[in-house]
């Protein structure tokens, strides 16, 4: 059976583009502030002052993930092509 190009599934497939490109930006940033080699260990040793976090990579990206997606949704809202 074929798909019909419709255009409810291609603004679906651009969405999630647009999500995978702010999920990539965010690993970018992450990797640009602790070390690219930091991304590939199992988890991610952060201490601050007296509190030590241990965490998972890609939990660390989430805040810069969050950041990313809500500034590219509002460049593109502002551009009138949401």
């Amino acid at each position: 059976m074929r798909w019909k190009k419709t255009s409810k599934s291609k603004n679906t497939l651009l969405e999630i583009a647009w999500l995978l490109g702010s999920w990539a930006i965010s690993f970018g940033c992450l990797g640009w502030l602790i070390g690219f080699k930091q991304l590939w260990v199992k988890q991610l040793d952060i201490q601050l002052h007296n509190t030590y976090f241990v965490v998972p990579p890609w939990a660390a990206a989430f805040p810069f993930f969050l950041i990313s997606a809500t500034i590219i949704t509002c460049v593109r809202a502002g551009m009138t092509r949401f």
